[in-house]
């Protein structure tokens, strides 16, 4: 297997005639550095200035700062990504854009914790990562992505994210995950019989 990603981890089986041999695959996030960080950078107000930089996983997400706020796209700032590549475009620009420029991964914050629950009970797992991002994780149970339905229910309330397995089974018992980009988390789910 080549160019594996983390949505690759799963069963792997290999069946010859009556033979097969089944095993699993653990694919982990390689670590996001920055590659080529940001440059200071001198202009005139009301010009156009490229702040860039390069990181080094082109799935990673980012978060652009000025000094503590960050910044959001919107009709002078415009935010890209083109595989590693990463830039943030202030067009015209204004003097009170001075000032220093960051960007930040998203990382883990508060992982997920084990959670034990009698059946049919719900079961809720909460994660937070380093901040908001618009692309969605991807939550799994026992390796197996999960969907939203009447038994399982996701939500986002910023930085924060929730999974509730409804009306659970003994048999749903196993390994719960969170992944984006290289936010990952797991936990253990229990789930007792009645």
């Amino acid at each position: 297997m080549v160019n594996i990603r983390g949505e690759d981890s799963g069963e792997i089986k290999f069946v010859a005639r009556k033979v097969e041999s089944v095993a699993y695959l653990e694919v982990e996030e390689i670590p996001v550095s920055i590659v080529r960080p940001l440059q200071d950078q001198t202009a005139l107000e009301r010009s156009r200035v490229l702040l860039d930089c390069t990181v080094s996983n082109p799935r990673c997400s980012i978060r652009w700062y000025k000094g503590p706020a960050v910044i959001l796209p919107s009709e002078r700032f415009e935010i890209c990504s083109e595989g590693c590549y990463r830039k943030l475009i202030i067009q015209p620009l204004e003097l009170r854009d001075q000032g220093t420029y960051s960007v930040q991964s998203v990382t883990m914050v508060r992982p997920l914790e084990d959670v034990e629950v009698g059946a049919p009970g719900d079961a809720c797992f909460q994660c937070e990562i380093s901040h908001p991002v618009l692309r969605a994780p991807v939550w799994s149970l026992r390796r197996e992505p999960l969907q939203p339905g009447p038994t399982v229910q996701l939500e986002k309330m910023g930085s924060v994210h929730k999974l509730t397995l409804r009306q659970t089974t003994p048999d749903m018992s196993g390994e719960v995950g969170f992944a984006l980009g290289a936010a990952c988390s797991s936990a253990q789910l229990t789930v007792r019989g009645t």
